[in-house]
């Protein structure tokens, strides 16, 4: 029963999920003879998905080529780490994009216990397999790497982000429209 239980919920949940308008469409049955009743066909759009977190940071030394990792809080322990094929995005290298003042847009889905490996972006996507945690752990050249983060909400709520995020910078607006994460 837990079993049935444990995987219905989720599926449950998923179909409950749905944000767009179901839309619903009478087809004709297709049974002996052609004369049947019509039968109601209904076809759900996919859920919305939620589009990823904006973070834009400023770093002690320029790691924008190196390949990002999470730690754990007390920074003992890889939490995160991507496998050499997952340093895509849409077939480029996901390296952070170069904002005005010294700040970087991340690309890749870095938080505040973000550290950096001594890996570059094209090394490491030229891997194989990801090294063993303990491995990784080896080449982190730097683990506390941010000296400010802000998080700047959803991708879709902007317009062009890059620009849009530049105009924030250089109009000192950043306090004002997005939370400080360090």
């Amino acid at each position: 029963m837990k079993r049935t239980l444990f995987f219905l919920l989720p599926m449950m949940i998923l179909m409950a999920c749905h944000t767009e308008k179901e839309v619903a469409e009478s087809v004709p049955s297709q049974g002996n003879g052609g004369g049947g009743a019509a039968i109601t066909v209904v076809q759900a759009s996919p859920a919305a998905v939620a589009s990823p977190k904006v973070f834009i940071y400023k770093m002690k030394k320029d790691y924008s080529q190196k390949v990002p990792v999470i730690l754990s809080a007390d920074k003992k322990t890889i939490v995160s780490y991507p496998h050499p094929r997952d340093v895509y995005t849409n077939g480029q290298l996901a390296v952070p994009t170069q904002l005005k003042d010294g700040y970087w847009l991340d690309n890749r889905g870095i938080s505040e216990n973000v550290a950096f490996l001594s890996y570059t972006y094209e090394e490491y996507a030229a891997l194989s397999e990801a090294p063993s945690v303990s491995e990784l752990y080896k080449k982190i050249i730097d683990k506390n790497p941010i000296t400010e983060m802000w998080d700047c909400g959803r991708r879709h709520q902007f317009q062009d982000i890059v620009s849009d995020l530049n105009e924030a910078i250089a109009n000192g607006e950043l306090s004002k429209r997005f939370q400080k994460v360090k």
